[in-house]
Parts: C-alpha cells; structure tokens; sequence
C-alpha cells in the first residue's frame, strides 16, 4: 500500500460556493489552496490555472481541460477525471486515490513523487510523462499506455495491466504481488532482475517470450511459457505421459 500524505488543513470551498460565473472561472478567482467537494467540474477549462496544493474530494473533472495546470501536491479522493487532460501539468507528489481517470492523458505531465492508489485508469495515456519515482498501487491500467517509463526496483503490487502498453520501460528489479501483465506489450522492456512470481502471465505466445529476457519466473510460469513451445515440464520421478500411436499410413494401390 501507498502511505498517504496528512490531509490537508485547508479551509473548506462548497459546490454551492462557485456562484453564477461558472466553476473554473471561480476556482481561477480564488487565492491559496482550499478543499474542494462534491464539485462537478465536467468539461472545465482550466487549462495553465494554480491549483497548488489543492484538496478535492468526490469532484467530476470528467473531460476537464488541465493542460499546463499547476497541481503540485494536490490530493484527489473519490470523483472522476474520465477523459481529463493532464498535459504537461505539474503534479509533483499529487496523490490520487480511488479516482476513476479512465482515458485521462497525462502526457508531458511532470509525475515525480505522485501515487495513484485504487484508481482506475483504463486506457489512460500516461507514456512520456516525466519524472521518476512515481507510484502504482492496487490499480486497474488495463490498456493504458505507459511506454517509455522507469519503475525501476519500484513494488509493483495489485496492478491490472491487460493489454497494456509498457514498450522500452525499465522494470529492473521490480517485484510484482497479486498483479496482471496479460498479453502487455513489453516490447524492448528491461525486466533485467523484475520478480514476477506474484504476477499472472497468461499464456505467453513464442514471440513474445524474448520480452521476459532477464526476468525470474516460478516453476508453474516456466512450464507455461514452455508449454507454448510444446514442451512438457515434469517433476522429478514423475511418470512421462503415455505417447499416442503413430497413425498408420498408406498410400492407396493402384
């Protein structure tokens, strides 16, 4: 599990609070970070605003524009940013917490000391963000596209990535417990040392098996990886199978 940061002591903004003149141009007016909850700020523009250190909780930014915003040390928990630009924003040690941010991009963003923990982001765009040291805990990234990143020796714990694209990522040393790499493209990945013992392969087709180089595996993973070549693993003193009769061949007479 991700340690969260204290929460905020901030002064508290309602919804009702953000008048008649529309809710991103209310939060612009603002000065200094506040909590903000239970806002719908579906579709907002807030494209380059400062919103350092900001709390929302049960917020909608579903389609948001936050493009160049600054969100340093913003703490998210609950709501939605389905579809919500993040580019090129700055979320250094953001933490996120069961946020849905499915189809979120967060290209270009700036993601150093940010943790995502219990969100989903299905089919985010999180490949070319920049910064290292940012987390995954217990997260659903089921295609999300993450090419390019460092997890370097980071846990990697609870993580759904089917179908994910992790091209050219360096996962040395990770360990991966109770998470999903289903048919991931990990084309020119590093799994040089990367654990994943505790992560569900699926069936691993032959040319995607060079992927794994430098990876350790468990005795049930290497049979499986074998078994795509059709070779057959046995424990020691176990009975070979019984072979199947050579079917008789003949030509016909003439």
């Amino acid at each position: 599990m991700i340690t969260p940061g204290p929460a905020p002591d901030l002064p508290v903004l309602r919804a009702d609070d953000l008048g008649d003149t529309g809710p991103a141009a209310a939060l612009r007016a603002v000065r200094g970070p506040h909590r903000l909850a239970g806002a719908d700020l579906t579709g907002a523009d807030l494209a380059d605003a400062d919103l350092d250190g900001w709390a929302f909780e049960g917020c909608r930014f579903d389609g948001a524009v936050l493009t160049g915003a600054r969100l340093g040390g913003t703490t998210w928990r609950g709501g939605s940013a389905v579809g919500a630009r993040f580019t090129r924003a700055d979320l250094v040690d953001a933490r996120f917490r069961a946020v849905d941010a499915s189809g979120a991009r967060f290209d270009a963003a700036l993601l150093a000391g940010a943790a995502f923990e219990g969100c989903r982001l299905i089919g985010a765009e999180l490949g070319g963000s920049r910064g290292t040291g940012f987390a995954l805990a217990g997260c659903n990234l089921s295609a999300a596209v993450l090419d390019g990143l460092s997890f370097a020796s980071a846990p990697m714990r609870d993580l759904r990535l089917d179908d994910a694209g992790l091209r050219g990522c360096d996962l040395r040393g990770t360990v991966w417990e109770g998470s999903r790499l289903r048919d991931a493209d990990l084309t020119g990945a590093d799994l040089t040392g990367a654990d994943l013992r505790g992560c569900d392969l699926g069936e691993v087709a032959p040319e995607r098996l060079a992927h794994l180089r430098g990876a350790l595996l468990g005795p049930e993973q290497a049979a499986g990886v074998l078994h795509a070549f059709g070779i057959t693993v046995l424990d020691a003193g176990e009975p070979a199978p019984a072979l199947r009769p050579a079917g008789r061949r003949g030509g016909r007479r003439t």
